[in-house]
């Protein structure tokens, strides 16, 4: 069997990838877990960039706990251009959770194929009125997966480390509420007609021994 070879990532912002103020984890969540379960961290080699070597006993030694956030199954009807839809307060883990997952299906009218839907954010609330909105694009009239990380996405990187009492260098902050917005990109972009926000999640990750 040849042996794994290094590959690397980056910590900082200018490699991130953001497209459209849509970050690269969030646009393409499934490959950085499958990156997370499978490689370890290998040290820094530049300032910025790490190197990953391939870890065949990450797979099994990592499991994932999902806890229902209980906001309530519903659809939400989008009222004008630029809108908010409110899910109200949820129950965020007391000991903290890593990620933020999503199911959503969002509708539109036949119109989005000839010209493009509109821009999603989610704007999250931690205690003491802290702020921050992650912006995020689905296909429409699919029921679909949003991914976010609820923090600094450069901190994503301490997640590869072997140690799993590196993964959080510091206490976890909690999520009070969250809320939908829709703000088009121009004058092009498609309203939705509604939201249906199918479950959320807050997604914890261990690695046993």
């Amino acid at each position: 069997m040849p042996t794994p070879q290094p590959v690397s990532i980056s910590s900082t912002n200018q490699y991130a990838g953001a497209v459209d103020n849509i970050s690269s984890f969030t646009r393409s969540p499934q490959v950085w877990l499958w990156t997370f379960q499978h490689y370890r961290s290998e040290g820094e080699v530049t300032s910025g960039i790490f190197g990953l070597r391939r870890d065949d006993s990450r797979p099994s030694r990592i499991t994932m706990d999902a806890q229902p956030l209980n906001i309530p199954s519903r659809t939400y009807p989008v009222r004008g251009r630029n809108a908010h839809v409110d899910l109200g307060s949820l129950a965020w883990p007391v000991s903290g959770a890593d990620f933020l997952r999503l199911r959503l299906t969002v509708h539109y009218s036949a119109w989005w194929k000839l010209r493009k839907p509109a821009l999603l954010m989610l704007e999250i609330e931690h205690p003491d009125a802290i702020y921050e909105t992650k912006a995020f694009l689905i296909e429409p009239n699919v029921s679909s997966e949003v991914w976010l990380y609820p923090g600094d996405e450069t901190e994503l990187v301490q997640y590869f480390s072997a140690d799993e009492n590196q993964w959080r260098m510091g206490p976890r902050s909690s999520i009070t509420s969250l809320q939908l917005l829709v703000a088009p990109y121009d004058w092009v972009s498609v309203q939705p007609d509604s939201i249906d926000v199918e479950a959320a999640d807050a997604i914890t990750f261990a690695m046993k021994p």
